[in-house]
């Protein structure tokens, strides 16, 4: 499975470092002067019929044949060869040719934290985890009662974002893989900010004496780096479409139990069939979104997907329209592993997401074979007030499936 995923990297590694390029960071709606679409086919179809219809088409092709397994299906990227012609009739010709699955534009995503400051290196080295103490989302969310009884053990969690830090000491030992979907290149020379502190939150290392410990510690992680960063260092990153959907396809391949999607972005017809696809083999997708406009984000608002939002990116209106569909789970001043094994406390809805990430670990430790719609049904039993919000606990979910004796409520 390693080297179909290095195939499908290189094949769009040339179309994925141009589209990554075209635009200025965080701009996921901004459009393109000269456009780049996705074409698919069944991936049984050769080649050959690409090159056929991009020249029935005048296409210029910008991949050879990326394959998505979990689909059946076979993509290329192209371009118009007249970038300024008007192409709405070409495209709907396309999107009408009996030979062709789908066309559609390759959109953008985005990914987005922030740091209170430079990271902090440790410097204890006494046993356990020298920096728990500073981890008040533990305790809003009764995570460190719920850690006597489920760590997340042997859980496998997909981290589809930025890259990550594979050396930190509160990292080097949670991961499984650490793959690429951005270019060709397997051996990944960066470490960046955002899954970085992503992964912290859901399974940093506990016990080692080194800073902190995740919600999950003893989850297995498969970091698939979709997204680049905007500037080393920088906490904000950008993906598109095509990444999300190949590392999507090798999540469900490769039977993970829950995916983290900490993005944003535009609707997209084929992350979200990629996304249902995961919900039918029964695999939890958790993602991130800000609502302080109102609305749930893309891919958040999916109903196969576990929306997650922070107690500051919302707003009342927000949470009164999406009662029914949003968590909210700690994500201010989280403290994390960041890179050049150092941490920091860092603000957003990504690491909210990626609380309720860990949480459904030591769910599934406890309860293996739940499928994603118990799991949300579990969680939204769990749910407490705590300064206004509904917040997800931890405790009161393992209580619900009887792994817990007791668990004393807050109310």
């Amino acid at each position: 499975l390693l080297c179909a995923c290095l195939t499908i990297a290189s094949a769009a590694a040339l179309a994925e470092s141009e589209l990554l390029n075209s635009n200025r960071f965080g701009e996921t709606n901004k459009p393109q002067i000269d456009p780049t679409y996705y074409l698919l086919a069944d991936e049984t179809s050769s080649s050959n019929l690409f090159e056929q219809l991009a020249v029935d088409y005048s296409l210029s092709l910008l991949s050879a044949p990326i394959e998505l397994r979990s689909l059946g299906e076979s993509a290329v990227i192209f371009k118009f060869r007249q970038s300024a012609h008007n192409h709405k009739k070409q495209l709907e010709a396309l999107r009408g040719d009996r030979r062709t699955d789908g066309v559609a534009l390759v959109s953008s995503f985005v990914v987005s934290g922030a740091a209170s400051q430079i990271g902090r290196k440790s410097v204890e080295q006494n046993l356990g985890d020298p920096y728990y103490p500073l981890q008040h989302s533990h305790l809003a969310t009764r995570v460190t009662e719920s850690q006597r009884y489920a760590r997340g053990k042997g859980v496998k969690i997909a981290v589809i974002d930025t890259g990550i830090d594979e050396h930190h000491i509160d990292l080097r030992n949670q991961l499984d893989q650490y793959l690429n979907f951005v270019s060709a290149e397997q051996d990944i020379n960066s470490m960046e900010f955002h899954a970085t502190a992503v992964a912290g939150v859901i399974a940093a290392e506990g016990g080692n004496g080194h800073g902190i410990v995740g919600v999950a510690p003893d989850a297995r992680l498969s970091v698939l780096r979709a997204c680049v960063e905007a500037n080393p260092g920088n906490s904000r990153g950008k993906c598109s479409s095509l990444a999300l959907a190949r590392a999507l396809d090798w999540a469900i391949i490769n039977q993970v139990q829950i995916i983290n999607m900490s993005v944003r972005g535009q609707d997209d017809d084929l992350v979200t069939r990629l996304i249902r696809k995961a919900y039918d083999k029964g695999i939890v997708v958790v993602a991130a979104t800000d609502l302080t406009h109102g609305e749930l984000d893309f891919p958040a608002k999916l109903n196969e997907v576990i929306a997650v939002s922070d107690q500051e990116s919302n707003s009342l209106v927000g949470l009164a329209a999406h009662s029914q569909r949003i968590f909210i789970a700690p994500g201010e001043e989280i403290l994390s592993t960041l890179p050049n094994n150092t941490y920091d406390f860092v603000t957003g809805a990504s690491f909210a997401a990626a609380h309720v990430s860990g949480i459904i670990a030591l769910i599934l430790e406890a309860a293996p074979d739940y499928p994603p719609a118990e799991v949300i049904t579990l969680l939204r039993g769990s749910v407490r007030v705590v300064n206004w919000s509904i917040i997800v606990d931890s405790c009161q979910a393992l209580a619900q499936l009887g792994t817990l004796r007791s668990c004393d409520p807050y109310w």
